[in-house]
């Protein structure tokens, strides 16, 4: 167990500190503590009760090394300047029970395995949006526009239905009339036929 915290140390996290891999509990928080967290504290594998390095001065992105404490039961990283986005292995890291990512400069958008988590366990960054979390910017219309567009599979079969009997009845109606429009023209031709020849008939005939 190393309990550091709330002094006023300053300057980088040692990367030699990862070769205490006997550590149980390690406790940096409330210092000046600067620059990236060292990848080398992924192998303190012992790491179970708490890794705690709030309140400091640290920046760059979490190092995805960090899943290798699978016996981690808290991470808190809360009010620093960590930037990035959260690596999909600390989402896979099961054994946690406290999560406080809060406070932070990280981005993108919250995946759904952190959706379990309270708000609280990553309020402060205002590039982070998804569940638990205010939901991303145009998430909501593109939810109800594929709402919109998604029809039930009885309704399209209907409307199918529906357009076909519109199209059978057109169809027939045209047919009807221009069978009518036919039979009106060979009857005019009849009659025209007929009335000539009655032309010729009363020519001869005087």
């Amino acid at each position: 167990m190393l309990r550091l915290d709330g002094n006023r140390f300053s300057g980088e996290i040692p990367a030699t500190v990862g070769q205490l891999r006997k550590l149980y509990e390690l406790q940096l928080s409330h210092n000046l503590l600067s620059g990236e967290i060292p990848p080398e504290l992924g192998q303190l594998q012992e790491l179970q009760s708490l890794l705690d390095l709030s309140f400091n001065n640290l920046f760059g992105e979490i190092p995805p090394s960090l899943h290798s404490l699978s016996k981690l039961e808290e991470l808190d990283l809360s009010h620093n300047q960590l930037a990035g986005q959260i690596p999909e292995q600390i989402i896979e890291m099961r054994s946690l029970l406290s999560l406080d990512l809060s406070h932070n400069q990280l981005t993108g958008k919250l995946q759904e395995e952190l959706s379990h988590w309270p708000p609280a366990s990553f309020e402060g960054n205002p590039g982070l949006c998804g569940s638990p979390l205010q939901p991303c910017p145009g998430a909501e219309f593109s939810g109800r526009r594929r709402r919109r567009r998604s029809i039930p599979l009885p309704v399209s079969i209907s409307l199918i239905s529906a357009a076909a009997t519109v199209l059978i009845i057109v169809l027939v109606a045209g047919a009807a009339l221009l069978l009518r429009r036919r039979s009106h023209r060979r009857l005019r031709e009849v009659n025209c036929a007929y009335s000539s020849s009655s032309s010729l008939v009363n020519e001869n005939w005087f």
